[in-house]
């Protein structure tokens, strides 16, 4: 069984505080799949899109905001989508926002919060979330040590 190109991306907005690293929660509007649960950035590939592309996309339609750095996550989020009877490998970026980031939400959502990262792993109901989040905090946010590699374009620090 081959892999294709991945269909959808994951992003997880966090900002660096005088409290410690914050991560951006945004509440799914109802009337959406998965309307009610909190989660991160998420969203499908257009036709031909490369995934960081993607990723830098989603993240200014669903918050209004550009990165200050932006990080490809060693981390892949995987699902079985029964409507393919197939898994789903979504790629996971991480955007380091500015601290005084003030968020537009899109329609997708009906909020948007900081939250710590405890906080953040209580609302995210997904094992992959949750996942992904412990990963941004140890491997990105606030590393033992620092992979200049992580980032995107990849070495710039």
């Amino acid at each position: 069984m081959a892999l294709g190109p991945p269909r959808a991306v994951s992003v997880y907005p966090f900002r660096l505080t005088a409290d410690g690293t914050q991560f951006l929660t945004l509440l799914r509007s109802p009337n959406l799949a998965f309307g009610g649960s909190w989660q991160a950035v998420h969203g499908s590939l257009l036709a031909g899109e490369k995934a960081v592309d993607g990723a830098k996309r989603e993240l200014l339609e669903e918050t209004g905001l550009g990165a200050v750095r932006f990080y490809v996550v060693s981390y892949v989020e995987q699902f079985f989508d029964p409507t393919i009877d197939a898994f789903v490998f979504i790629p996971t970026f991480a955007a380091e926002l500015p601290a005084d980031a003030e968020v537009v939400i899109s329609f997708e959502h009906t909020a948007a919060e900081w939250c710590s990262f405890e906080e953040a792993t209580r609302r995210f109901v997904w094992p992959n979330q949750r996942e992904a989040i412990r990963r941004v905090l140890e491997d990105i946010a606030e590393p033992a040590v620092p992979n200049p590699w992580m980032e995107y374009p990849r070495g710039r620090v």
